[in-house]
């Protein structure tokens, strides 16, 4: 990264780019056209663009403990959740064929279009309305009540079409799948404005707290099912 400075019109510009492609050269070329008099490039310019981080650049920053840890907080069960689905990766393979696990990859690449589509921004919303600590409960019923409505009629739909829903994925034989997957989409979407919520209100660890048991929950019910009743 490249931090530079026009001094005349009082601007910054950062430029991103990969090591070894040209870093140097392209700080010579702008370090000669802003600070040399007669466009004669002088190696001494190049310390007049620093190269990304730069301590000085930094000294006014104030450093809030309690953010960087909240953010923390907030990060680590989602890190730990996508770790352990990963290895269940290799516990699945453990017990089912590729030809049984097929659907099960399908099925996650439906929800990553769904989990777009059923929030509709809500999450997003929330925090962009919610500002004012009087109005944020307001907000909340506002957006949980446009996710229910969504939510129902998905619900509506995939339950009086599951025959054709399964018939159109060739799942027709594991329409079981098709019902399994509208509950859990639906009770993911619901999940993502008290999640919000949460987090609007810096309530790191009962977020994380709440995220964990989840997790624990599910990888608890996945090892569950697996091992002693694999036929369901």
């Amino acid at each position: 990264y490249l931090l530079i400075t026009c001094e005349k019109n009082v601007m910054i510009f950062w430029i991103a780019s990969y090591p070894k492609s040209g870093n140097t050269w392209l700080r010579a070329l702008i370090s000669t056209y802003y600070y040399s008099e007669n466009g004669v490039f002088d190696d001494k310019l190049l310390k007049k663009i620093d190269q990304f981080p730069t301590k000085r650049y930094f000294e006014e920053f104030k450093y809030d403990k309690k953010l960087a840890g909240d953010t923390a907080i907030y990060g680590i069960p989602s890190i730990v959740g996508r770790s352990i689905n990963f290895l269940l990766i290799f516990f699945f393979t453990k017990y089912f064929t590729p030809a049984f696990l097929a659907p099960h990859v399908e099925f996650y690449a439906y929800a990553g279009f769904f989990f777009v589509v059923l929030p509709h921004g809500m999450e997003t919303a929330f925090f962009n309305f919610a500002r004012s600590k009087e109005k944020y409960q307001d907000v909340f019923t506002t957006a949980m009540t446009s996710l229910l409505i969504v939510v129902s009629i998905f619900l509506s739909l995939m339950l009086s079409n599951t025959s054709t829903i399964g018939s159109f994925v060739g799942h027709s034989d594991h329409l079981s799948y098709v019902l399994w997957f509208a509950l859990i989409m639906a009770v993911d979407v619901l999940k993502s404005v008290p999640y919000a919520l949460l987090r609007y209100l810096n309530k790191a660890k009962k977020f994380a707290s709440v995220k964990s048991t989840g997790i624990t929950i599910n990888v608890g019910l996945n090892v569950f099912f697996i091992v002693y009743y694999p036929d369901i």
